[in-house]
């Protein structure tokens, strides 16, 4: 397993895979998404299998995090490469359902669930 640390975002690839997986910061607005943004932006540019942006550790999204996933969404099925978000919390699956972007997005409920037979086949 390969893993590749940035500032409030890990990138975990598996070699057998090539699935990523980025683990997004805390709160989750403009100013706090960059480093989330240029990374799934660069694993996309890789052509990865497919990229996971987990929220395990987010408390906090707003409409300009949601904005910033929505074109990490536009750029990920331009390229191909699947993208999974996992382990939303409650305020943030409040804002994907009033919004209802929860439609448009693959959600599952942990990252692991990607490395599954089963997600293999959904996606």
């Amino acid at each position: 397993m390969t893993t590749a640390t940035q500032t409030q975002s890990t990138t975990v690839a598996s070699a057998a895979t090539a699935i990523a997986v980025v683990s997004a910061e805390t709160v989750f607005d403009a100013i706090q998404t960059a480093t989330t943004r240029a990374t799934v932006e660069q694993l996309i540019q890789a052509k990865s299998e497919a990229i996971v942006i987990d929220f395990t550790h987010t408390t906090f999204m707003d409409s300009s995090g949601l904005g910033v996933l929505l074109h990490l969404r536009k750029a990920s099925q331009l390229a191909g490469v699947p993208l999974y978000l996992a382990a939303l919390n409650a305020q943030c699956r409040m804002l994907f359902e009033l919004t209802r972007a929860d439609a448009i997005f693959a959600i599952v409920p942990d990252a692991s669930v990607v490395f599954s037979p089963i997600a293999a086949s959904v996606a």
